[in-house]
């Protein structure tokens, strides 16, 4: 009998090669990624819920020491005019008990010749504090209306009743009136006057702060 003929080798057909999609096929990959299908939308939702990092303009910021530096100028600016008006008051104050034992200062009168000092000081200073909120933020921020301040009052009122309760304590002479009145302006320009301008600064600032964070209207 004549041997069998082999079976043929079946030929395999190779796999077909992946193209690239085009036309239809990328527009609904496109939109599956937008509405959030497919493996890519993982990746994208780890990196949207990943912590922020800081950026390099606030990375590391000592705030606080920010503020001082902003505004020590601000303050030395404000305190030379200060110091000369009350100068010019405890000249005042002198001659007005060489005079008159009865003399006593009035603090709307005070408050007049610090008035301008003390107000460029408050509204520089929450300037500054705008300009902080927005380095704080990254971004252009409105800026609030400088709010009204009597600052300029509560300085003069304290001044005056400074000096009020010196001449009460000193007793009935006038060269004693008078020194215990120039002792108080001393104290004032030396230490006490820069204090309490330290502190309206610090006040105002914190305001520019809040105020323009607050707002949160970024400015396009």
């Amino acid at each position: 009998e004549p041997e069998p003929e082999p079976e043929p080798e079946l030929e395999l057909e190779p796999e077909p090669v992946a193209v690239a999609e085009t036309g239809d096929d990328v527009e609904a990959l496109f939109a599956s990624l937008r509405e959030g299908g497919g493996p890519e939308a993982t990746t994208s939702q780890v990196v949207e819920e990943a912590e922020p990092k800081e950026t390099p303009t606030t990375a590391g910021v000592d705030w606080m020491e920010e503020r001082d530096k902003l505004l020590l100028p601000i303050t030395n600016r404000a305190l030379r005019g200060v110091k000369k008006a009350m100068t010019e008051l405890q000249n005042i104050a002198l001659d007005g008990l060489r005079t008159d034992e009865k003399w006593r200062p009035d603090p709307v009168s005070i408050a007049e010749a610090m008035k301008a000092e003390l107000l460029a000081l408050w509204t520089e200073a929450f300037s500054a504090g705008h300009d902080a909120a927005e380095r704080m933020t990254g971004r252009k921020l409105k800026r609030p209306s400088t709010p009204a301040s009597g600052a300029h009052e509560e300085f003069a009122a304290a001044l005056a009743s400074d000096v009020a309760h010196a001449i009460e304590e000193s007793g009935k002479g006038q060269r004693e009136r008078q020194a215990a009145t120039s002792k108080v302006f001393r104290v004032w320009r030396a230490d006490k006057a820069e204090r309490r301008m330290r502190e309206m600064a610090i006040h105002a600032y914190d305001l520019g702060v809040e105020q323009s964070v607050a707002s949160d209207a970024p400015v396009s």
